[in-house]
């Protein structure tokens, strides 16, 4: 098997295993829901964010052999000030777009 094609296979099986692995960490409401965690609509967010954000980055940690060395590249600021300036528009622009 050539490395192309054994990066590409890799690459599926990564990508297939983080959907089960966030689709899990969704069933975690219906347990709460069924255990009687009655301040589950409270704090869904939260948990649900905190659990994939922890996903996310476990699963960086290990594709990334172990460690989050070079995990952001260095990039021009103008590029921050298009990022920064379009978060703080989409805001604004949510209402004409629904």
């Amino acid at each position: 098997m050539n490395k192309l094609l054994s990066n590409l296979l890799i690459a599926i099986i990564a990508t297939i295993l983080y959907l089960v692995i966030n689709e899990l960490i969704g069933v975690w409401g219906g347990i709460a829901d069924s255990i009687g965690f009655e301040n589950y609509y409270k704090y869904y967010l939260l948990i649900q964010g905190a659990l994939q954000t922890l996903a996310v980055l476990i699963f960086i940690y290990f594709i990334r052999k172990r460690t989050f060395k070079n995990l952001v590249k260095e990039t021009d600021r103008k590029w921050y000030i298009i990022a920064l300036a379009l978060g703080i528009s989409f805001v604004y622009l949510q209402t004409p777009l629904k």
